[in-house]
């Protein structure tokens, strides 16, 4: 129907003397057409505007002369036919709006993003009336455990929160999330003030702020205040409440108070890694293996036919971060692969999980030099044909200097010819879990030294670089005689002092990982 046809059709409609196939095709326009139902009730407004304007005009002319009966019948007549005929046009206008906001449901109260290898797991737990919401999306009652990577959650009220793994959280109502675990970054608008996030330890209700938040099992929960305001209440004791602002940070403590601590931006992620492809990698979860032989997945074609085996002894089981982890017990056990390693000066991150007993005190000034992943020539100072992760408790102060005991063990990077040294104020023989990434970007500086870099805990290590000779590009040696596969857990303490300690969730990336990916994979830790 054209403007004109539809004006047309409204002005008979008004005048009642439009015809039934007339009317029964202006109801299909207005049924389908949202612009011809506002300019229905347009013109429906003005008419009975009019009508009140000329009716009140008619009373006044005619005071005192009488109206023939005959014209008083005829107009009731067509004013029953008029309303008849609006009342059925607004009735049919009523179920066309009832049905457009039936079609169109209210958007739900939350919905997530994750990042490219996250892993995680919805469930639903709504009334039996409300239908649970499908793909990344919350409702009241749904709980989302995150044991890989990273979500960002986006709240109807325009509230933004970014969560790392391991993460519990489920959605109790609009607005209030409880955060069993998981470390999280919120940012709060002004329609969503009131926002809360209840852990197992403290309440915090939102003033219009930017707030992270960490919710451990094994530690006190904390909350860090990056803008605007927060209330926290304490669970424990009388539950004691405190306000905080910006630069504020807050632990809780057992008796129902807080302790201050320093705020930390550092320690939480503001949107999730760039969702560029991952290189090729290889994957040891360590979950669930049996035996001497070990699984492997990943994206990288080799590892269809690639085979890690325990050498030496059985591999012992424990608790790891993600899932079961392989531990070494000191008896001599290995993990040996057929696998050549990432060859020659390609670019390559490895990554895994470690968790190193405290030096005895009978050790205590004797070498320590674990081998935790190794490939290529086993010795040659002349050239960086090895790549050889470490944990080590010596440095070399000059490059022709014999190596020093430190008090504490930290992560060595040894290519052969030349070796990267991690700081040597980090402990990493302590009894806990430590991420380890070592990324090598296949480029060299000017002078021949390699571009590495190491991390601990998703942090950048301050290393130094230490060479006999003059520096050399990394060319990994996989295809001589001389040559070592992959192999991990060894040590090159001496016979008396094998391997002891547990991996992890290693990582070999046939490519260079970005920064955030690997503080991604370091927020894993339980």
């Amino acid at each position: 129907m054209s403007p004109d046809e539809f004006d047309s059709a409204l002005s008979l409609l008004m005048d009642n003397e439009i015809s039934p196939e007339a009317f029964a095709e202006l109801e299909g326009h207005l049924s389908g057409s949202e612009e011809a139902r506002r300019r229905y009730m347009d013109v429906v407004d003005l008419h009975q505007l009019l009508r009140l304007e000329q009716g009140a005009r008619q009373r006044t002319a005619a005071q005192g002369s009488v109206i023939p009966m005959d014209r008083v019948v005829a107009r009731q007549k067509r004013r029953t036919l008029k309303f008849a005929l609006l009342s059925s046009a607004a009735a049919i206008l009523v179920a066309v709006l009832v049905s457009t906001y039936i079609l169109l449901p209210d958007p739900p109260p939350a919905r997530f993003k994750t990042s490219s290898f996250a892993q995680f797991s919805l469930t639903h737990s709504t009334p039996e009336n409300v239908e649970a919401p499908e793909g990344k999306q919350l409702a009241v009652g749904s709980r989302l455990r995150l044991t890989r990577g990273t979500i960002e959650l986006q709240f109807r009220s325009g509230t933004r929160g970014v969560v790392s793994a391991p993460a519990d959280l489920t959605l109790r109502k609009e607005g209030l999330v409880a955060l069993d675990q998981g470390r999280a970054w919120f940012e709060v608008p002004p329609k969503g003030v009131g926002f809360q996030i209840d852990t197992p330890e403290f309440l915090l209700t939102d003033l219009g702020t930017e707030f992270g938040v960490i919710s451990d099992s094994e530690e006190p929960d904390q909350v860090h205040v990056f803008d605007g305001r927060v209330e926290v209440q304490n669970h424990y004791g009388d539950g004691q409440e405190v306000a905080l602002a910006a630069g504020d940070a807050r632990v809780v403590e057992a008796d129902g108070g807080w302790l201050v601590t320093a705020a930390a931006p550092e320690a939480f992620l503001y949107s999730l890694p760039a969702d560029s492809p991952l290189p090729p990698y290889l994957h040891w979860s360590f979950d669930g293996d049996n035996g001497h032989t070990l699984s492997v997945a990943g994206s990288h074609p080799d590892g269809r036919r690639i085979a890690m085996a325990a050498v030496g002894g059985t591999p012992q089981r424990e608790p790891g971060v993600v899932g079961g982890a392989i531990s070494f017990d000191g008896s001599g056990t290995q993990l040996h692969t057929d696998w050549p390693g990432v060859p020659g000066g390609r670019p390559r991150t490895v990554a895994f999980w470690l968790k190193l007993p405290p030096v005895p005190e009978a050790r205590k000034g004797e070498l320590n030099d674990y081998t935790l992943v190794h490939w290529g020539r086993n010795v040659d100072r002349a050239a960086n044909d090895m790549w050889s992760v470490r944990a080590t408790n010596y440095q070399y102060l000059q490059p022709e200097s014999i190596h020093q005991i430190t008090d504490k063990t930290h992560l060595t990077l040894e290519l052969g010819a030349g070796w990267f040294s991690g700081s040597p104020s980090t402990e990493l023989a302590d009894g806990e879990w430590h991420h380890i990434a070592v990324r090598y970007n296949g480029d060299s500086s000017p002078g021949g030294r390699p571009v590495v870099t190491m991390f601990v805990d998703g942090r950048p290590e301050a290393a130094r670089y230490f060479s006999k000779v003059a520096p050399f590009p990394i060319d990994t040696d996989t295809d001589t005689p001389d040559t070592s596969p992959m192999k991990v857990a060894t040590s090159r303490s001496g016979e008396g002092a094998p391997f002891r300690g547990a991996i992890d969730e290693l990582y070999i990336f046939d490519g260079p990982l970005e920064d955030e990916a690997i503080r991604t994979l370091a927020s894993q830790k339980r």
